[in-house]
């Protein structure tokens, strides 16, 4: 009966054996690609059109008119003063802090919020139609967070 017992244990340890590598061999060689991808979120921020972002900026509306209307009326009526206001509130809630930023149209300096600061936020331009002229160029500069 000795005997009879080894027997029957010895073919239980090969059936766990035989189990254990059936295992092995479906998770490492049968396993699905899926599941092991690794996503790299932060370089994709890198890879943001500027020239997209600047637009949906000029897009936002703003007391019921978009900021590219308020900005063509500051520049030919009233000035920065009112408009640079509504820029840096709106550049505040988009970044979450204070930045320093640089407006200019043509190629003059319109509104200068400028500080010393290593960053590139967004340098972009847009071709905003105007009525005494063809066009205006608008580039925003945004230097980073103000210190």
């Amino acid at each position: 009966m000795a005997k009879k017992a080894q027997v029957i244990s010895f073919y239980d340890i090969f059936a766990l054996i035989v189990l254990l590598l059936g295992s092995v061999i479906w998770m490492f060689i049968l396993r699905s690609e899926g599941t092991s991808r690794d996503y790299a979120i932060s370089n994709r921020v890198q890879n943001l059109n500027q020239g997209d972002t600047f637009i949906n900026i000029l897009r936002t509306d703003i007391g019921g008119e978009q900021l590219s209307d308020l900005l063509l009326e500051a520049y030919s009526k009233e000035g920065p003063s009112l408009v640079e206001q509504k820029i840096d509130v709106l550049l505040q809630e988009i970044y979450g802090a204070e930045v320093c930023w640089v407006m200019t149209i043509d190629d003059e300096n319109f509104i200068n919020m400028f500080c010393l600061v290593e960053d590139d936020f967004l340098d972009a331009t847009a071709y905003l139609p105007y009525p005494n002229t063809d066009s205006l160029k608008v580039q925003l500069t945004i230097m980073g967070y103000k210190p």
